[in-house]
């Protein structure tokens, strides 16, 4: 079991403080979305029922990467609107991931970088994973929208240059728990930029799964079908509680 990659919206760009952004094809539902904005100036976001900020910046930058992400319910709307406390130049998309086992998604974190001078490379920083199978997604923005970038061992999935900055976006599988190290993404020439980069992990907290045990009695040939509940245990360690047993 893993998270991967399911689709992407269209790029939306636009300088107003209103952006309208299309759900990403195929998005069902315990899919994880993350909404990466790129504003020419940093303004605050409000968003739409469900959406939840990781970073907003705040900072005196004028090439703002924020983020938002939501856990897709059973009925998504077709689009979803985010508004800018203030009209700015700005670029957006919703990157859709989801779970090979159906397993229910976490966003456990993120890590941001900001230069106040030109550099290359830009930085996602280092992350830690608590589980195997997760996946990290990351964007940066940068001032010149005539450089292009490389991200390295992550997959870059768009490249929005427009009205003289740009957003680039990619993604990673992270096979094992731990430290990623920071993440590189070269720049063919020095420019300001900023960072962000999120973490998505299956959670086994809570889940119910179906399992089956066979039994073979002298008397029947008989099968125990249960539903299993994961739970933390005292040691942190997953334990799994038996209930709605029924034999056949």
């Amino acid at each position: 079991m893993a998270v991967q990659y399911r689709s992407i919206s269209a790029l939306r760009k636009g300088d107003t403080g209103t952006i309208i952004l299309a759900k990403p094809a195929g998005v069902v539902e315990g899919d994880m979305l993350i909404a990466f904005i790129s504003m020419n100036a940093n303004k605050l976001i409000t968003p739409p029922a469900g959406w939840i900020n990781i970073y907003n910046p705040g900072h005196a930058y004028n090439n703002a990467q924020s983020g938002l992400y939501k856990v897709a319910g059973p009925a998504e709307p077709a689009s979803y609107t985010f508004t800018l406390s203030g009209a700015t130049p700005n670029r957006s998309r919703i990157i859709a991931f989801y779970s090979d086992d159906s397993i229910p998604l976490l966003m456990t974190g993120y890590s941001r970088q900001g230069t106040s001078g030109k550099a290359t490379p830009a930085i996602i920083p280092s992350v830690t994973f608590a589980n195997d199978n997760s996946l990290l997604a990351g964007a940066v923005t940068f001032q010149d929208e005539i450089i292009t970038s490389s991200w390295g061992v992550m997959t870059q999935i768009f490249d929005d240059p427009w009205n003289g900055y740009s957003m680039d976006g990619a993604y990673q599988l992270i096979a094992l728990s731990g430290a990623t190290g920071n993440r590189n993404i070269t720049l063919s020439a020095a420019d300001y930029w900023t960072t962000l980069g999120v973490k998505i992990e299956e959670t086994l907290v809570g889940y119910v799964f179906p399992y089956n045990v066979d039994f073979e009695s002298p008397a029947a040939d008989d099968s125990i079908h249960a539903f299993g509940i994961v739970s933390e245990g005292a040691a942190n360690d997953d334990s799994v509680h038996i209930s709605d047993v029924s034999l056949e």
